[in-house]
């Protein structure tokens, strides 16, 4: 299972790259199932892949617009992390947040292998 995660914000040029790259890792080793959180994106693109290349996709939005509050976007990230066996990180150099990248380190202490491409 392949999670895909990533920034929010990114320029035309950029959701090219992040297209090319979610491909490039799904035909490498090809997934049961990808799972990412439905945030605008990295997280949209996984989903549009999932589709047109006939995976089955599982987002997981957070139920509230809080980091810490129960079923915030920390609660949704360590789900996230909870439900994948590997992880691709997909971040922008001018990226303002670190939620993505948090999932990131989650999932490597958790023991899950973890891609980190910076555009």
């Amino acid at each position: 299972m392949l999670a895909v995660v990533g920034s929010q914000e990114l320029t035309e040029q950029q959701e090219w790259e992040a297209v090319s790259i979610i491909i490039g890792v799904v035909e490498a080793r090809p997934p049961d199932k990808m799972v990412s959180g439905e945030a605008p994106g990295v997280d949209t693109l996984a989903k549009l892949v999932a589709d047109r290349l006939g995976i089955p996709f599982q987002g997981f939005p957070p139920r509230v617009r809080s980091w810490a509050a129960p079923g915030g976007f920390r609660w949704r990230n360590r789900l996230i992390v909870h439900e994948c066996t590997r992880l691709l990180c997909i971040r922008s150099a001018q990226s303002q947040t670190y939620g993505s990248g948090w999932t990131a380190d989650e999932a490597e202490r958790q023991g899950r292998p973890v891609r980190r491409v910076r555009l």
